[in-house]
């Protein structure tokens, strides 16, 4: 086994933990805008604005920096084009959360669930088949499971819920991890033709496997704050340590600038990353100190741009 294969077999399999991100940004997302007294001309003017400069701006800069003669700005970061369809839909999906009954939440988020778990037998049983759900898979689910999460109170007390949800994200990454070793059959766990758009390749897979593991980290952190003695009360304290509190505030803040510009930061590097005599192992550490050093350089550049009175607004730090 040479070294690249190496490099699939493992740095890829422990990407599986970080696959949640974007998912679980959208959860978040449909919990902090839904159920809320939105005026349309705000607010597509303030979403537009902090959407469409930055990225824009990046746009610039990537095709400045990588000097790409055969581009395709409608192939150019999937998130934006994702993010611009799901924000167009959440006052048509607020005006459902404000006016219906929780037992009509439960059915929508019962919907999303029961769509994604056939979709997945279907795949897995390789059977043809013309049932369309699609209006129940896709981004806007994530909205809707967020919001849901938000509000739903579990007859648990909190550390009983913590356990629980945390070891369902733990499984469930270690299944996804073993598929992608090819332990287990793709099928099995992996449905990347759920969402039949160029979105299914990307890092906002749906699928039953995935909604159950951003769901549980969504339960996980929700309830982490809620925690009020024992070892999770004192995980909870450090994240409120003034300095650590800042830092992930100041992150959740330029995290759009920082999806803009990280592929970007990527591509240049993997100048310099390809060809190196490196063995599988090596790549691997390389690869992950890399993607450490970039987050950090992201997060640097993006804080540094908002500092700079007329760039504030391309930045991406809101």
């Amino acid at each position: 086994m040479d070294g690249q294969q190496i490099l699939h077999f493992d740095f890829y399999a422990l990407a599986e933990i970080t696959r949640p991100a974007v998912p679980l940004f959208l959860m978040i997302s449909g919990a902090l805008l839904l159920n809320r007294d939105i005026e349309l001309n705000s607010f597509f003017k303030k979403k537009w604005v902090r959407l469409i400069y930055p990225f824009i701006f990046y746009l610039i800069i990537h095709m400045i920096v990588l000097r790409d003669g055969d581009f395709n700005v409608l192939g150019y970061n999937w998130y934006f084009w994702m993010i611009i369809g799901v924000y167009l839909s959440i006052p048509i999906i607020n005006k459902f959360i404000v006016n219906s009954k929780f037992s009509e939440l439960e059915f929508f988020v019962a919907m999303i669930l029961i769509s994604l778990t056939i979709y997945q037998f279907l795949f897995i049983l390789k059977i043809e088949n013309y049932i369309d759900l699609n209006f129940f898979v896709g981004p806007i689910s994530y909205l809707i499971l967020g919001y849901y999460f938000s509000v739903k109170e579990f007859k648990l007390n909190v550390n009983s819920i913590i356990a629980i949800s945390l070891s369902i994200f733990i499984l469930v990454s270690v299944l996804k991890s073993l598929c992608v070793l090819n332990y287990i059959p793709h099928e099995f766990i992996s449905n990347f033709v759920c969402y039949n758009n160029n979105l299914h390749s990307s890092w906002i897979r749906v699928g039953i496997f995935e909604v159950i593991q951003t769901s549980s980290l969504f339960v996980f952190i929700k309830y982490l704050y809620k925690s009020n003695f024992g070892f999770y009360n004192s995980v909870k304290n450090v994240l409120q340590k003034d300095n650590i509190k800042k830092f992930i505030i100041s992150v959740s803040k330029a995290s759009y600038g920082m999806y803009l510009i990280n592929r970007t930061l990527m591509l240049f590097c993997d100048w310099y990353i390809h060809g190196l005599p490196l063995t599988g192992k090596e790549m691997c550490i390389y690869f992950v100190v890399l993607t450490s050093s970039i987050f950090l350089i992201s997060w640097i550049i993006v804080v540094i741009l908002s500092k700079i009175p007329f760039v504030r607004k391309f930045s991406g730090y809101s």
